[in-house]
């Protein structure tokens, strides 16, 4: 996460949530923080994506 707000991004999650996610699936499922990025967030995030490991940038439409 501090990869992440680093570049201007504040993802609003429920560490419970998270550790649900991870028991249930045991880390074969990707987590997804639900976040709206602007154009140039997105931009940066993807340009720097290889900095951070485990963060794979992806669009899904609405």
């Amino acid at each position: 996460m501090p990869r992440l707000i680093d570049h201007g991004i504040r993802p609003v999650y429920s560490s419970e949530a998270l550790q649900t996610h991870y028991v249930t699936h045991g880390g074969l499922v990707p987590f997804t923080f639900p976040v709206d990025l602007t154009y140039e967030q997105f931009a940066r995030l993807a340009e720097h994506n290889l900095e951070m490991a485990g963060v794979y940038v992806t669009v899904r439409p609405r």
